[in-house]
């Protein structure tokens, strides 16, 4: 037994904890980044496919922080409320949906194309920021297959993966070029401001 709990806190000590980029101090408005993290690279390793200013800047110095064990795709969405809801007459409207239009470098990783805004609740007390890490499984059709916490925040965790759930994707291929199954990463970073 207290092998066990040595071996288990050991690898707990040294499994890499993912961070997420933080909401630039100057950003008013949110934004998308979309990146793929390449396998053994000495240097940053990070490709940037896609990039709202002034957010690539804060994706690059943490993405070059991962585990950088096989090509990864992450999306980051920098959301910011009360400015990004999409508001008329005083009514929250439906969240914004952003097309983005980025290459596909990677084939056998899937590629952004739109990506939905979560409609994050107002903040409870004060200002709020942080962010949630998502794996997604993406469809051999570019669906949102499946959604899993990595890290996240218990009160956001829904609204966010409900709108992951809406996001869609270029398939991966394989060699073959068929569309096939994959994995990506996402990254909802928000600064939720009370209007008091």
């Amino acid at each position: 037994m207290i092998a066990f709990l040595a071996t288990f806190l050991a690898l707990q000590a040294t499994a890499p904890e993912l961070a997420a980029p933080h909401y630039p101090a100057m950003a008013f408005r949110g934004g998308n980044v979309a990146a793929i993290i390449e396998a053994g690279k000495r240097s940053s390793g990070i490709t940037i496919l896609y990039a709202d200013e002034p957010y690539r800047e804060p994706v690059v110095e943490t993405l070059s922080r991962w585990p950088k064990d096989k090509p990864t795709l992450i999306v980051v969405n920098f959301k910011s409320w009360p400015d990004m809801d999409n508001v008329e007459n005083g009514i929250k409207l439906k969240p914004a949906i952003r097309k983005i239009d980025c290459p596909q470098k990677n084939r056998s990783l899937p590629v952004p194309r739109v990506i939905v805004d979560p409609m994050m609740p107002d903040p409870l007390l004060g200002d709020v920021y942080g962010s949630i890490i998502l794996r997604l499984r993406v469809s051999e059709f570019g669906a949102v297959k499946d959604v899993d916490i990595v890290q996240g925040v218990e009160e956001y965790n829904g609204v966010v993966i409900e709108a992951a759930r809406q996001w869609k994707f270029l398939p991966a291929r394989n060699e073959a070029g068929d569309s096939v199954e994959s994995e990506a990463y996402g990254i909802c970073v928000y600064r939720l401001l009370n209007a008091r």
